[in-house]
């Protein structure tokens, strides 16, 4: 996911674009599989750490709505 146009990839990017992933359930997620959503939040946010550490800007977005 860090490198998304590399070959092992299905998901293409033209720079300067960002993927945003929508998690419609987000909520459920955080109430039925807790570890799941962090797992989830900790991936994207490694993904951009790498980019950034590699002078690139971040690249991934994960969306969710998520109650009080």
């Amino acid at each position: 996911m860090t490198w998304p146009n590399e070959e092992c990839s299905a998901v293409e990017l033209s720079d300067g674009e960002v993927l945003t992933v929508q998690l419609e359930s987000a909520q459920t997620l955080k109430e039925q599989a807790p570890q799941l959503l962090t797992d989830i939040l900790e991936m994207s946010a490694f993904v951009n750490y790498r980019r950034v550490q590699a002078g690139e800007p971040p690249i991934l977005i994960i969306s969710g709505h998520i109650g009080a």
